[in-house]
């Protein structure tokens, strides 16, 4: 079952109004307590919060790709083009 458009951009802004909730009997934001315990989980070691972090600051790695069997390798040439 896909949803529609619509519907997906009412979930987005129900999650984001959450998000900018502030619990009950705490200081900060629902948003700023996810934060904070995902990069206290990374500086405790654990790498898929690590991976998390460097993925929304760098962007995801991009695997490189390999050649296939029956590509050959490509020569690229650079000319100056000198006008006097």
């Amino acid at each position: 079952m896909t949803e529609s458009p619509r519907g997906a951009r009412m979930v987005t802004r129900a999650l984001i109004a959450a998000l900018e909730e502030t619990a009950a009997g705490e200081e900060a934001t629902n948003l700023r307590r996810i934060v904070d315990s995902l990069v206290g989980k990374a500086i405790d070691g654990e790498l898929a919060a690590i991976r998390e972090i460097f993925d929304r600051i760098d962007g995801k790695a991009v695997a490189a790709v390999p050649a296939g069997e029956d590509e050959q390798p490509q020569k690229v040439i650079f000319e100056w083009n000198r006008e006097s």
